[in-house]
């Protein structure tokens, strides 16, 4: 479960495109044992989803936008933004962040049987009980991989998202959550920024 969530975080964090989910911005903090904190900030509004990544060296942002399963890359140092089809994994991942908050344990099993890489499998999941998270009401859950590793998740049951990832090796949370409806112009290309075009691009490429 530690990898799936890694590879997740590492991606961006994938919301699906539930119905009467609630809009919201907030921070996405990650620790884990190996290697520093890292927070992210994510926008969710209108069935998309911006994620930016807080790095100055190479400051930028993932936007999503479910009902065209599209990914925009926004490169900010090259005043360039990138458009291509909803990665895969993805697609498949997004079921993960916003289950049914009262059973979400069939959707999990679901999503990581479609992994190639057996540790991630799910071989037992079990709905613990409500809880509080960050003064939020939340429903616990407890998960165990085919390596024998356990981890826990709670779900936000008004956001319909995972708001806290625990493991053995660390996890990730949301933090300063704020509800409400977000700016248009969080989920488009900025003003100025041109598309970039891999076809010029290697075109213009050295022989």
């Amino acid at each position: 479960m530690r990898k799936l969530a890694v590879r997740i975080s590492c991606l961006i964090l994938v919301l699906s495109a539930a119905a009467c989910a609630q809009d919201f911005s907030a921070d996405l903090v990650s620790t884990y044992k190996q290697g520093k904190p890292h927070t992210s900030k994510i926008y969710v509004g209108n069935n998309k989803m911006r994620v930016e990544t807080g790095e100055e060296e190479r400051t930028g942002a993932a936007i999503i936008d479910f009902t065209n399963n599209t990914e925009l890359v926004v490169m900010n140092q090259q005043h360039m933004y990138m458009q291509m089809p909803l990665h895969q994994m993805a697609e498949s991942a997004f079921t993960f962040w916003r289950p049914d908050p009262t059973d979400a344990c069939p959707q999990w099993q679901k999503m990581a049987a479609t992994f190639k890489n057996a540790k991630e499998h799910i071989v037992s999941c079990r709905k613990v009980g409500n809880d509080i998270v960050n003064g939020r009401p939340a429903i616990k859950y407890e998960g165990t991989s085919s390596d024998g590793k356990t981890g826990n998740a709670w779900i936000d049951p008004k956001l319909r998202d995972v708001i806290k990832w625990q493991g053995s090796d660390g996890g990730m949370e949301l933090q300063n959550i704020h509800e409400g409806s977000q700016p248009a112009s969080l989920f488009e290309p900025p003003a100025g920024y041109r598309k970039f075009d891999a076809s010029q691009s290697l075109a213009h490429r050295p022989q």
